[in-house]
């Protein structure tokens, strides 16, 4: 006479799909953009400075999008322009108006 084998039973159910995350997974891009300095006078070369917080420099060119409100009324608004002596690009934050 043979011996009963018993296994643990199969599920009849799909396995669980575990979906990818999506979109931003930190917060370089704010850190980068409360960080810039203020005045055209302290103004800093775009790419060491994207460089610096790991971001692309086409994020720090995109003011609208990634600049919160508070921080331009508080703080003041920013600017991606290109130095016309050395050719480089310069990022500075003007300063907040004086309400």
């Amino acid at each position: 006479m043979k011996s009963t084998v018993y296994s643990i039973p199969e599920s009849a159910s799909a396995p669980i799909k575990v979906y990818k995350k999506r979109g931003r997974k930190g917060t370089s891009i704010r850190d980068a953009f409360q960080n810039i300095p203020v005045g055209i006078d302290n103004a800093v070369p775009a790419a060491p400075y994207a460089a610096e917080y790991k971001i692309a420099l086409v994020s720090l060119q995109q003011t609208r999008r990634h600049d919160n409100e508070s921080l331009r009324t508080s703080i003041g608004k920013v600017h991606v322009r290109r130095n016309k002596e050395t050719g480089e690009l310069m990022v500075w934050r003007e300063s907040a108006p004086v309400t």
